[in-house]
């Protein structure tokens, strides 16, 4: 009886298995709520780990996208000012622009100075073609460039020759009353125009142009002829590129410009008859008027005075000479030779006299490495990816922030145009190489530098390991850096993070070589130089792991975080 009494009932039995399907239910429903969380999770996990993926490789290509993007919106930049200048001047790179211009140019029968002037300038593109010289690397583009080049130089000077003879065909109505000639001087910030004209014919010493600062002497066979004089000053020097030199352009640069020195027949002057002007028609153009020391020599029948033409410049304000400059002659082979003769240098005026056997253009020359070798240099930062390099034996100081750098000197001679300005490493030593402020090595330097020639790999190294430093380390030259030999470098080192001067006692020496790095034990004051190692110093085979031992954790931070524009920058300039 008692089993009977614990038997389910029906409605139990189906009441409980109701309840235990529900448990299932809900045990699968946690199970499967669990998976989901699970699922979820991972799917979480998988996208944090992406997401984390992709910002590491944005941190990769960061700065190069980010210059891509800074040079994307330069070139537009630059392609819309072109535009905005609404000049018609060609894209120097698209060699059918180029082309099509000169050829619309060639047409245009404008000759009026002025406005020839105003086109001369515009079609100059000097820096443009500069710069992109500068930068191509192929051989076939390079010559297209050069040949640019030379057709907008060439159509340039066509059109001064029309506008001068459009001057010197109405001599005779400017003649000046104290000399009885004509003569004038017109200027552009790139070109200066001086032409005279024989009206009187009658024997004289020379001339003068005032604002000019030119002067020139002509034989006296010359001064009864219906001569016309031409001086053409070009701040630019289209001719020394690609010529084929007497003189060698390595060790001498053309500074100063090129100074185009032409004697001319005088164009059929303008003639009043009755009521009406008349002029013969003769061929557009001035006309050479041919002319050699030599032919004057044996044409002439009675004893002949100096047939040799004479000119006298005074030096541009925009050139640093720092010594007696020399003078080229540009002769029909087209190429830069020597010639002259009585040359005298008037230090006080900065005035250059000389004569030559024909009339040529010349050019000033100075020597390319008159600069170096420096009697001393130090390198010291600023602030973050800022630093001043400073050249004792220049007296001049270039500062660096980020990718620009600025020129500072107490000599303003030939310099003012680009002292304190900020400007691209590129375009700062290009400004200076003009303005005659050669400073900077190249592999031809130590042909022409006498100085204790280093080994260029470690020279290359401890350039590129010092622009990584910048920032927080500060470098000077060593006396004692002729006394290591060629394969080893010797220069003062120090943490240096105020924008202030390097106080005396904080540097120390470093020996860099070919396989290793050391602190040295000697000091600059030293008494004889020894390579004995530091005793609180270990040795390292790069100057970047050397300094790091001893840099504070601010100067790591600043040598971390130095931009490589900064650093190609220093580099550049080393």
């Amino acid at each position: 009886s008692s089993k009977k009494g614990h038997k389910l009932t029906k409605a139990q039995r189906a009441r409980q298995q109701q309840e235990e399907e529900e448990r299932k239910l809900r045990e699968e429903e946690a199970r499967l709520q669990a998976e989901r969380q699970e699922q979820e999770r991972l799917r979480r996990e998988q996208k944090e780990r992406e997401v984390r993926r992709l910002e590491l490789k944005d941190e990769e290509r960061r700065d190069g996208e980010l210059e891509e993007l800074r040079l994307l919106l330069q070139e537009n930049q630059e392609k819309w000012e072109r535009y905005m200048r609404c000049d018609g001047t060609p894209d120097p790179t698209e060699r059918r622009h180029v082309n099509t211009y000169i050829s619309m140019w060639r047409d245009d029968p404008e000759v009026n100075i002025t406005q020839v002037l105003q086109q001369c300038s515009c079609a100059l593109l000097t820096e443009e073609l500069e710069v992109l010289l500068e930068e191509v690397s192929d051989p076939e583009e390079e010559e297209k460039l050069q040949e640019s080049f030379v057709n907008l130089q060439e159509i340039i000077h066509l059109k001064l020759n029309l506008a001068a003879e459009e001057i010197l065909k109405a001599a005779n109505k400017n003649i000046d009353p104290e000399t009885e000639n004509m003569q004038t001087e017109i200027m552009d910030d790139n070109v200066t125009l001086c032409l005279w004209a024989n009206l009187r014919k009658r024997i004289f010493k020379g001339f003068h142009f005032e604002k000019a600062g030119l002067s020139f002497e002509l034989p006296k066979c010359l001064a009864v002829k219906d001569i016309a004089i031409g001086i053409l000053h070009t701040r630019y020097d289209h001719l020394s590129m690609g010529s084929d030199d007497v003189v060698d352009l390595l060790k001498y640069s053309p500074l100063g410009g090129v100074f185009y020195y032409g004697v001319f027949h005088l164009p059929p002057q303008v003639h009043l008859l009755s009521h009406w002007e008349v002029r013969e028609i003769v061929d557009s153009g001035l006309k050479a008027f041919p002319y050699t020391a030599e032919t004057s020599s044996s044409d002439d029948s009675e004893a002949p005075s100096d047939p040799h033409v004479g000119v006298s410049v005074t030096l541009p304000d925009w050139a640093r000479f720092l010594k007696t400059p020399k003078v080229a002659l540009w002769d029909a082979a087209t190429r830069w030779v020597g010639g002259v003769m009585d040359l005298t240098y008037q230090e006080a005026e900065t005035k250059v006299s000389f004569r030559m056997p024909s009339f040529r253009p010349f050019v000033l020359m100075q020597e390319t490495y008159a600069n170096l070798p420096f009697q001393s240099w130090e390198l010291r930062p600023l602030s973050d990816n800022s630093a001043l390099f400073s050249i004792s034996g220049a007296l001049l100081h270039l500062s660096i922030t980020e990718n620009l750098c600025m020129l500072q000197s107490d000599q303003r001679k030939g310099l003012a145009h680009i002292l304190g300005r900020w400007m691209s490493r590129a375009a700062l030593q290009r400004a200076m190489t003009k303005a005659g402020l050669h400073i900077f090595v190249n592999e031809h330097t130590h042909r022409y530098v006498h100085t204790c020639r280093k080994n260029p790999t470690t020279e290359h190294a401890a350039y590129q390991q010092m622009a990584l430093l910048a920032s927080a380390c500060a470098f000077s030259w060593s006396k004692w850096n002729t006394q290591c030999g060629d394969e080893h470098l010797v220069m003062q080192v120090c943490e240096h993070l105020p924008p202030t001067a390097v106080p005396a006692g904080r540097w120390s020496l470093y020996l860099l070589g070919p396989q290793r790095v050391q602190r040295l034990e000697a000091t600059e004051d030293s008494e004889a130089f020894s390579l004995d190692h530091h005793p609180d110093s270990e040795f390292h085979s790069t100057l970047v792991h050397m300094l790091r031992d001893t840099m504070s954790p601010d100067g790591a931070a600043r040598t971390r975080e130095s931009g490589y524009r900064f650093v190609e920058a220093v580099q550049s300039l080393l």
